[in-house]
């Protein structure tokens, strides 16, 4: 499975306007289907990191992303929707989360998209 990565604001704005959501301790994660304008070829999904100032400075922002990323490389080929835009809006207390339960709360909410998609 392909996992590509959302570089554009209109992809975005899609998500936070359109899209749906599913809140936990650590993170919002944003989901919603491809728009028909991009190609079904591939088995793909993208995804989008958004860790905002309130989070803290720019060292602690790009921490939070570095600890996403492994996550999403590992789990989204298995657990998450082909065909889906996914959006991690990053909360306070991602910071000091133990990396074992920032994994299971991952987990619980691709599953829950699961569930309330098919």
């Amino acid at each position: 499975m392909l996992i590509a990565t959302l570089k554009k604001r209109i992809d975005f704005k899609r998500l936070t306007t359109s899209g749906k959501s599913i809140k936990s301790k650590s993170f919002i994660l944003q989901y919603k289907p491809f728009p028909d304008a991009i190609s079904h070829d591939l088995e793909s999904l993208r995804y989008g990191l958004t860790v905002t100032k309130k989070i803290g400075n720019a060292v602690i922002r790009n921490r939070v992303k570095r600890r996403l990323r492994p996550l999403i490389r590992d789990l989204f080929s298995t657990l998450a929707l082909p065909f889906y835009d996914y959006v991690f809006i990053a909360r306070h207390s991602l910071i000091d989360q133990n990396f074992d339960l920032l994994k299971k709360e991952v987990e619980i909410s691709l599953e829950k998209i699961k569930k309330t998609v098919t």
